[in-house]
């Protein structure tokens, strides 16, 4: 009897210790990618305007799409201007600051040149922060508007060019 009570305390103090003894294991989850993604999805566009006196002026895009106009430029609203889009995926919620060169330049086919003052973006201008989402399915679109110099007696054409926007993670 005594050998039947020393089993039955064994067992029991087995199952006690086992019950204590439990050993988690884990790993690391799988972390999101780190990765910036940007798409340029629009360009920037002022749309049709043309300089009715020869003397010149601005033609802005805000980032909404937004046109205005100073000087002898005078726009037609039946070909609207859009700013640029800038699609942007990035994992982990993490901020991003844009930097851009203030200016660039466009040229026509017949060599004339305006100057193109970069910005202001929907999220600020040349430095500002944000922060994307957490969800690493959710596109961020920036919206990036700019502004024409037009010098006076610029010939009439097309003019094209380029501009480059930095996008740093945090």
């Amino acid at each position: 009897m005594k050998l039947l009570d020393k089993y039955n305390f064994s067992i029991k103090l087995l199952c006690l210790l086992m019950l204590f003894y439990v050993t988690i294991t884990s790993a690391q989850p799988v972390l999101p990618q780190r990765a910036i993604t940007v798409y340029a999805s629009q360009k920037l566009n002022f749309g049709l305007f043309y300089d009715k006196s020869g003397y010149g002026g601005s033609i802005s895009v805000d980032p909404q799409g937004t046109r205005t106009v100073t000087g002898g430029i005078a726009i037609l609203p039946s070909y609207p201007g859009q700013p640029a889009l800038f699609e942007i995926k990035l994992c982990q919620g993490r901020s991003i600051t844009i930097s851009y060169p203030l200016e660039t330049t466009l040229t026509s086919t017949g060599g004339a040149e305006i100057i193109m003052k970069i910005g202001p973006t929907q999220k600020g201008g040349n430095g500002a922060i944000f922060a994307t989402e957490n969800n690493c399915n959710f596109i961020t679109i920036l919206r990036v508007g700019g502004k024409l110099i037009i010098p006076p007696n610029t010939n009439a054409g097309v003019f094209t060019g380029e501009f480059e926007i930095y996008f740093e993670q945090q």
